[in-house]
């Protein structure tokens, strides 16, 4: 590997300055991919990024279309940061967009409960002896053409319970260019499920023809952007209790974009994602010399990460909409393969329920697809009643902290990145959050002044100071990350200690 990094860098450096011409490109191009990956190889994440960075435009004017992808997704997956989080009550600086049913601060979620055969409706009753927080909303299905009427049994229950609808309004990728196009000749079923949501006067988060970036047949955009934008103004004349949900896929189908699809801010109330994070691509084990590229590019395998998962979408939206997740998984157990994936599982969850709404604050709801079958999670089970720990731990996730049961709810606190951080009082709780490349594990340890204060293994790493016996004056809190005995990375901060405060900033 040491090799390669030296003498690509040899032949790189020959060019340097010289007339990017077709050769100079072909050249120079494929040994920036090769000093990058064995850079990842060697753990020197860092250095593989940057290589990374550098390949993109050069393989971009060579129309390298499948290796831009490769490396975008590279420097998407291989990013490592260790950032400090404190705990706050203080509200006042949440990101906040002022969206339909939007919380000030906080995340909503649930999950379907009518595939669960331990409950197999919509019934708090019996929804509370598995999942004994109240869902913010729950997640339910309409099919096009299917008469919401029939969902009565489901959202008088929602109703008389004060718990919210997140419907997912889905029209069958082979039907789905025909309804788009003909959208107006499908006024009179609009307006009649327009009518019903009205009269539930509850909050509806309504999914309008979600992950249309992956449909064979949705490939006309312009389509889907004007029936969206009918729909849209449908539900704002006739049910104002409708907040539209616009949700693409994570990863869009190739040639595709997410913003090709977007309707526009004003006919867009939240921006959603589907995602699912899974241990297998296919549920299959060995794509042989496709192994790096299909576990990069969907971010399987050892590049499986939930948050790498949805920061394009994060980077490209998040500055103008709250986000949910409208619907996620976690495969627990890999069908083709007969391999429970519990461990591995577990950490997903963690990042996905902790991290998130710590690194995004603009996500404001995660809904769990509660299911297994051989049809539609052909490849994994995600169920939480095929797991009863995993039940456990998504229920000990939403207990409390940044969730929040009820609209327009306060969660018990939010996190706050350090940067520049002051608090009155002696006391300070943090968490790191840290995601290694290819470790699932690491552990991260704490030292004040160069002494260990404190060691922590799993997600978010969190450890309680009490400085009331530290003399005043300046200090040094140092955060490592570890894999094993291997110090990955470390980040140092400025611990300022006054007579009843603290003053923490990153170096």
């Amino acid at each position: 590997m040491n090799n390669i990094i030296v003498y690509g860098n040899k032949i790189i450096e020959l060019f340097n300055g010289m007339e990017e011409t077709q050769q100079v490109l072909e050249i120079t191009t494929p040994r920036l991919e090769q000093v990058a990956k064995a850079y990842e190889a060697l753990g020197k994440f860092d250095l593989a990024v940057e290589y990374f960075g550098k390949y993109i435009p050069k393989a971009e004017k060579l129309g390298w279309k499948d290796g831009v992808t490769y490396a975008r997704s590279k420097i998407n997956t291989l990013g490592f940061d260790i950032e400090l989080y404190a705990k706050t009550t203080n509200l006042e600086k949440s990101v906040y967009f002022g969206s339909k049913y939007e919380p000030k601060s906080g995340v909503y979620f649930g999950s379907n409960y009518d595939t669960d055969p331990r409950i197999g409706a919509y019934r708090w009753n019996d929804i509370k002896n598995y999942f004994p927080r109240k869902n913010s909303a729950y997640l339910t299905y309409l099919h096009w053409n299917e008469d919401i009427k029939s969902f009565d049994r489901y959202y008088k229950d929602a109703k008389a319970n004060n718990i919210a609808i997140q419907l997912a309004w889905n029209i069958e990728d082979a039907e789905i260019d025909n309804v788009l196009k003909s959208i107006k000749n499908h006024d009179s079923y609009i307006r009649t499920t327009a009518d019903y949501l009205k009269k539930l006067d509850i909050p509806v988060f309504l999914r309008f023809a979600g992950e249309m970036n992956i449909k064979d047949y949705c490939k006309d955009s312009n389509s889907f952007i004007e029936a969206f934008r009918y729909v849209y103004r449908i539900m704002k004349d006739t049910a104002p209790n409708v907040a539209m949900v616009w949700s693409p896929n994570d990863i869009s189908a190739k040639g595709r974009t997410y913003d090709q699809y977007y309707p526009g801010d004003e006919y867009v109330d939240w921006i959603g994602i589907s995602t699912y994070t899974q241990r297998y691509f296919q549920g299959k084990k060995d794509w042989g010399t496709q192994q790096d590229s299909i576990d990069s590019v969907y971010m399987t395998g050892n590049y499986a990460n939930p948050l790498a998962k949805i920061k394009p979408i994060m980077d490209a939206y998040g500055t103008k909409k709250p986000i949910m997740i409208s619907e996620t998984g976690v495969g627990h157990y890999a069908k083709l393969a007969g391999e429970d994936l519990s461990p591995w599982a577990d950490v997903q969850m963690r990042r996905l329920y902790t991290y998130g709404p710590m690194i995004y604050p603009e996500l404001k709801g995660i809904y769990y697809f509660n299911a297994n079958n051989d049809i539609i999670t052909k490849y994994d089970d995600y169920s939480f009643y095929g797991n009863k720990v995993f039940n456990e731990l998504y229920n000990d996730l939403v207990k409390g902290g940044s969730f929040v049961s009820d609209i327009n709810g306060n969660p018990d606190f939010r996190y706050e990145k350090i940067t520049d951080y002051s608090t009155s009082g002696l006391k300070l709780e943090l968490s790191t959050y840290t995601v290694v490349p290819k470790i699932l594990n690491p552990t991260v340890q704490y030292k004040l002044d160069g002494n260990v204060h404190g060691v922590r293994a799993e997600i978010p790493y969190s450890l309680a100071l009490d400085l009331s016996a530290v003399p005043k004056g300046e200090h040094k809190l140092t955060v490592e990350v570890y894999d094993g005995n291997s110090k990955m990375g470390s980040r140092e901060y400025t611990l300022t200690i006054n007579d009843n405060s603290i003053n923490l900033k990153r170096n």
